[in-house]
């Protein structure tokens, strides 16, 4: 099996293909961040036909949403971050799906693998038990493929001989400045920080959360704080500035569409030029989170909940974002 990163890693959330961000004309000039974000969403509850316009706090209510935590991203730094509902910006949720944004690029970026190689030479104590059938010409079809980042996870092991959750503590969380963040079963430490997951009738999950195994697909904890710190750090890199993660490189590969999907390296593409963009949605039982960067801007924004229904708001907040600070429209 080759090109694990143009086949493996394509993969993410399917809803980033459905987002359309259309920018109303400019207004006055806006006020304060928080501000202008907690109003004017618009938001479908349950059980209507057309969308109606609400504050944060109306939002949470009518969608059962138990909290949400928001980190703004302007001029290559945190502008802004705040939390609502009973969170604190230092809650701590399964960033699910947006996992796969961190998993490889630095091995990548420092020669320790390659993403056009062949998986079974890398791996050492597992192998792809098959030969591998090609069913569809490479590059003509596009496929959502979570379990082919388990494969990855075991890459960046076999690279490193540490545990995939060390590995991505040295080489990602602890150069990004992700204190917070972390994979696998939260420890006893950080416990009190964890948003207790809940459904979209606003019910708490059993036991808090459910376990996530699949690491690199879905395993991570996060904050939005956190996640900016990574989305800066590759706005940096893009921008041939500094990185503590990437060089231009990379970063410039890693916003590349791959073949006739909407995907980069593990996360959605818009646009192109100034206003190029990169989008990623997640998604597990309990928590949805959402994230957009303008990587040679520097501007963007994270949301994450603790609610089955967190895309409906994630969504609403980035479309109203887009409005008041006049992002670029987007569209996949």
């Amino acid at each position: 099996m080759h090109a694990f990163g143009r086949i493996v890693l394509l993969v993410g959330s399917a809803i980033t293909c459905n987002l359309t961000i259309a920018i109303a004309p400019a207004q006055s000039s806006p006020g304060p961040i928080p501000a202008v974000i907690e109003r004017g969403l618009a938001i479908t509850p349950p059980g209507a036909r057309e969308p109606q316009t609400m504050t944060l706090g109306e939002a949470i209510q009518r969608l059962n949403i138990p909290s949400t935590s928001i980190a703004v991203v302007e001029g290559n730094r945190i502008k802004w971050a705040g939390a609502f509902g009973g969170a604190t910006t230092h809650t701590i949720y399964q960033a699910a799906s947006i996992s796969k944004l961190v998993a490889a690029l630095r091995l990548v970026e420092d020669g320790r693998l390659s993403l056009d190689g062949n998986v079974n030479r890398e791996l050492t104590f597992w192998h792809l038990p098959a030969p591998v059938a090609v069913g569809t010409v490479p590059g003509t079809q596009y496929a959502y493929s979570g379990g082919g980042y388990e494969i990855v996870e075991a890459l960046v092991e076999a690279a490193t001989q540490r545990s995939f959750a060390e590995a991505v503590e040295h080489l990602v969380f602890r150069p990004a400045g992700m204190r917070e963040s972390f994979y696998g079963s939260p420890p006893r430490a950080r416990r009190r920080q964890i948003a207790t997951g809940h459904l979209a009738d606003g019910a708490a999950l059993p036991g808090g959360w459910r376990e996530m195994p699949e690491l690199a697909a879905a395993g991570m904890w996060s904050t939005p704080t956190d996640l900016a710190e990574l989305l800066i750090a590759i706005a940096r890199a893009y921008q041939d500035r500094e990185s503590t993660l990437l060089d231009r490189g990379v970063a410039a590969e890693m916003l590349k569409r791959q073949a006739v999907g909407p995907y980069g390296l593990g996360a959605a593409v818009s646009g192109s030029g100034r206003d190029i963009a990169l989008m990623k949605g997640g998604q597990n039982i309990g928590y949805q989170s959402y994230l957009l960067l303008f990587p040679a801007r520097g501007e963007g924004m994270v949301v994450m909940t603790n609610s089955d229904d967190g895309t409906t708001l994630a969504l609403a907040l980035v479309e109203r974002a887009a409005i008041v600070l006049h992002w670029p429209a987007l569209g996949v």
